[in-house]
């Protein structure tokens, strides 16, 4: 998504308005969502733009099945 795209749909900025809104948001993201935000994996920077990827799905650990014991009684 392109920077000024950013600027007019999320922050109501004009064509043409020059501000370092967005470049402050996706720093302050980066530093929340990233293990490590100066190698960034999910918001990624591309030519005129931001690119947002969607995480890998986790592995669940592995279910581990038990054989019911017989209560006494």
């Amino acid at each position: 998504m392109s920077r000024q795209r950013l600027l007019r749909e999320v922050w109501g900025y004009k064509d043409g308005a020059d501000s370092y809104t967005v470049e402050s948001h996706i720093y302050r993201l980066r530093r929340k969502l990233e293990a490590d935000p100066a190698r960034p994996r999910f918001i990624l920077s591309e030519e005129g733009g931001y690119c947002l990827v969607a995480a890998p799905p986790r592995p669940w650990p592995p279910i581990r099945v038990v054989e019911p014991v017989p209560l006494a009684g």
